[in-house]
């Protein structure tokens, strides 16, 4: 009887492991993120070859251009700065996610986990300072060169927002998450979107 127990209970956990590791969930795991991906190089690339033929009075769609040549031109977004940035806040928002301090080594790191936890409980402010750099272009046209800032600091307090919601101390709802996830791509799409107009020749 000890003996069977056993037995059963590994055989009840062997099609959940199963379907943990299964082919088809991995390759629709895949699909799915290559299908981002690429809608997203496409997105960016018709703002990019938009903002960069219409200085010249055409439009990128009556020169014939295709997917394949959208995905192609997005690439010229990736520039040295904008790597650099979008590592930068990539390693914010991952080390703002990690909540239990022992999974970080090292004093650079446990400050960067500090820095990150603190900026993820402040999220609000980091949304607020976006909010007044979004009015002070809009009402006096100030900052124009750098008018991609603000809708990018909302978005990426929005992130951090996600991230703080999400964390075992402080659940939210799914719903609130969803939300949270919404607004913060649609302000970072803005934000791309003014540094490509702001990069378009003059």
């Amino acid at each position: 009887m000890n003996e069977s127990e056993p037995r059963r209970s590994a055989g009840l956990q062997r099609p959940e492991q199963a379907a943990q590791t299964s082919p088809t969930a991995l390759i629709n795991i895949v699909v799915a993120q290559a299908t981002f991906i690429a809608a997203l190089m496409f997105y960016l690339g018709v703002i990019y070859t938009s903002a960069y033929y219409g200085h010249f009075h055409l439009s990128p769609f009556a020169l014939g251009f295709g997917f394949g040549e959208f995905v192609l031109q997005s690439l010229h977004l990736a520039t040295f700065p904008v790597l650099v940035g979008a590592t930068v806040l990539v390693m914010i928002v991952a080390a703002a996610g990690h909540r239990s301090r022992q999974e970080f080594q090292g004093v650079l790191a446990s400050s960067v986990g500090r820095v990150a936890s603190a900026v993820a409980r402040h999220y609000l402010v980091v949304v607020a300072a976006g909010l007044l750099l979004l009015v002070l272009w809009w009402q006096w046209q100030l900052f124009l060169p750098y008018r991609w800032a603000g809708p990018l600091l909302v978005g990426f307090g929005l992130l951090l927002g996600v991230v703080r919601q999400t964390g075992p101390s402080r659940p939210g709802s799914p719903w609130e998450t969803a939300l949270l996830v919404l607004a913060s791509g649609l302000f970072l799409l803005w934000a791309v979107t003014s540094f490509l107009a702001c990069r378009s020749p003059s």
